[in-house]
């Protein structure tokens, strides 16, 4: 039985709706259920969610920094719309499996979006890089908190963890087909510890020893 595997409920849901079959058959394998959650859940999503907390934790004192949205981040804002409009349609055909992919780009949006400005090394710049620092910083929280809301259908235990890590208020959670950072400056995130993929963790056959997880 699944439960005798020591593999948490979520996972074993993200992967079966990842895998679900919408117009094609689908196989399962141990293999493939450990590359889909170590490469999707632990190096993305995992990854991605966990940063953007520490980094309001670590660099902002656990507090949302004001932003100062440019065009470029403007862009991303949209681009996230997209999916998440994407998103809502999905489920309405319910297309499940193609839904919980829409989820996975926009956390993959958010890793780049990382990636590219760098806030761990603007943060210890001039007043200009300090405030872009603060800008991606909290654009990442706020699609932090945004992703936790979308997984809840998916993964609901860890859609709570994360929501209760972030503080996120109720009416956060409600969706809109829009992405706005809900999370004003000011806004008080709880503590966000561990590396990798944080809450997410590593998965192995029954008998195996752990996979290692992600690095920060």
């Amino acid at each position: 039985m699944a439960k005798d595997t020591g593999i948490p409920a979520d996972i074993w849901r993200f992967y079966l709706l990842y895998l679900r079959p919408e117009g094609q058959d689908s196989a399962f394998s141990w293999s493939d259920l450990m590359l889909k959650n170590n490469s999707e859940l632990l190096n993305n999503l995992g990854n991605f969610i966990n940063r953007a907390g520490m980094f309001v934790c670590k660099f902002f004192g656990g507090t949302v920094p004001n932003m100062v949205l440019t065009p470029d981040d403007k862009r991303l804002l949209a681009r996230v719309t997209m999916e998440l409009r994407q998103y809502h349609q999905l489920l309405e055909k319910v297309r499940i499996r193609d839904a919980l992919r829409c989820i996975l780009t926009i956390s993959r949006h958010g890793n780049q979006y990382i990636q590219v400005n760098e806030p761990w090394k603007r943060i210890k710049g001039d007043e200009k890089d300090r405030q872009r620092a603060g800008t991606v910083t909290g654009v990442a929280v706020n699609m932090a908190s945004l992703l936790a809301v979308l997984l809840q259908p998916y993964m609901p235990s860890i859609s709570t963890a994360i929501q209760r890590q972030l503080c996120i208020p109720p009416d956060c959670c409600v969706l809109s087909h829009d992405f706005t950072c809900t999370l004003p400056p000011g806004h008080h995130v709880g503590t966000v510890g561990g590396g990798g993929g944080g809450i997410m963790g590593a998965v192995h056959p029954p008998g195996e020893p752990p996979f290692p997880e992600a690095g920060e």
